[in-house]
């Protein structure tokens, strides 16, 4: 690709390309292996229609990487490479790039099926956060406004069933009248908005599995996909884990049945991610714990029917019901969820007197 070769002109590096091949399984930028002559480079294109001000990202990821460099230079923080003049993102005819050092003998899960990666994951994004306590997060610029923003994702969502034609709105009655139900946990989103009972700090924003490095001995080496890392709350990182890595199915999962809580699962990530945090979040912050999966499960369920409602204009869609089924997915696991919670705080409850206190 013309492209390519560009980014690694500027980049003055050899220019001997052995091959270069479609990287990963994201869904948002496009992401490529380069492979040269003794070395490996990432390239990528970030998607502006997701990412209105790439120019906020390249800035948010530099601010870090001269934190970091500075206060804690044995981390692996994953820096995108930089020209001669210092510059890191590329435009080429309006679209923007920019190119990673690849990292040896790292590798990186879409499945998650061993409770030992989930403890691992979690305190990678725990340390992550922890070690970012010292920065001024006025620092940080907002990449993607409102992304966790309950609030205004149900307020969306009342619009979208307002506007959204009578046969779509019959066949997600029941999705509908369920989800308005639930909208206690939206209630309870604005009372811990409201009364600052978390307060903002350096957040990763998609704690997926596959945003985390392993080596070969499946030990944590450091988090990947920077992109929506700036000023946020705890419950968005921990909400994610715990939509994603409780549930052997994911969200595109049709069978209900076979969505499930691993409560392993819970307690390995719960450990993870407060073995790191114990002695940074707040008590009011650890009471609402457990609410974060709650927060992030409920809000997906939301967007899901939200996008399905308005004809798939976000998540795009490969079927006709695809975005219903989704949502459907995502408020049966918050249902199975839910039933869980007593036994999580019980978990919790030891786990702090046990270890921390």
């Amino acid at each position: 690709m013309n492209t390519i070769n560009q980014i690694l002109t500027e980049l003055q590096v050899e220019k001997e390309v052995g091959k270069i091949e479609i990287f990963g399984n994201g869904l948002v930028n496009n992401t490529w292996l380069v492979t040269l002559n003794n070395r490996k480079i990432i390239v990528q294109r970030i998607n502006t229609n997701v990412f209105k001000h790439p120019e906020n990202i390249d800035h948010n990821i530099n601010v870090l990487a001269n934190y970091f460099k500075k206060n804690y230079p044995e981390y692996i923080f994953t820096k995108p490479l930089s020209n001669k003049y210092g510059i890191s993102l590329f435009n080429f005819k309006n679209e923007f790039y920019r190119a990673y050092e690849y990292i040896n003998n790292s590798y990186y899960y879409n499945i998650l099926e061993k409770e030992d990666l989930a403890y691992e994951a979690a305190k990678q994004f725990g340390k992550f956060t922890k070690q970012c306590e010292g920065l001024n997060i006025k620092e940080l610029k907002t990449t993607i406004k409102n992304f966790h923003n309950l609030s205004l994702r149900y307020k969306l969502f009342e619009n979208a069933i307002s506007k959204a034609d009578s046969e779509k709105k019959n066949i997600a009655n029941d999705i509908i009248r369920e989800l308005k139900e639930k909208s206690y946990i939206k209630d309870k989103y604005n009372l811990i908005i409201k009364f600052n009972k978390t307060r903002l700090r350096v957040t990763h924003h998609d704690t997926k599995i596959n945003n985390v490095l392993f080596d070969k001995h499946d030990k944590g080496i450091c988090i990947i996909d920077l992109d929506t890392i700036m000023p946020g709350y705890f419950i968005s990182d921990v909400g994610d884990m715990m939509r994603t890595y409780l549930s052997p199915a994911d969200e595109n999962e049709i069978d209900l049945e076979n969505i499930y809580i691993r409560n392993n699962y819970f307690f390995a990530l719960t450990e993870g991610y407060l073995e790191e945090m114990n002695t940074v979040l707040k008590e009011e912050e650890l009471n609402e714990f457990i609410y974060s999966g709650q927060f992030m499960i409920y809000m997906q369920a939301i967007r899901f029917l939200t996008d399905y409602l308005e004809n798939d204009i976000y998540y795009g869609a490969k079927f006709p019901l695809e975005n219903y089924y989704r949502a459907k997915n995502q408020l049966t696991l918050l249902e199975r969820y839910e039933e869980k919670i007593a036994d999580f705080k019980t978990y919790i409850k030891k786990l702090l007197v046990k270890k921390y206190i």
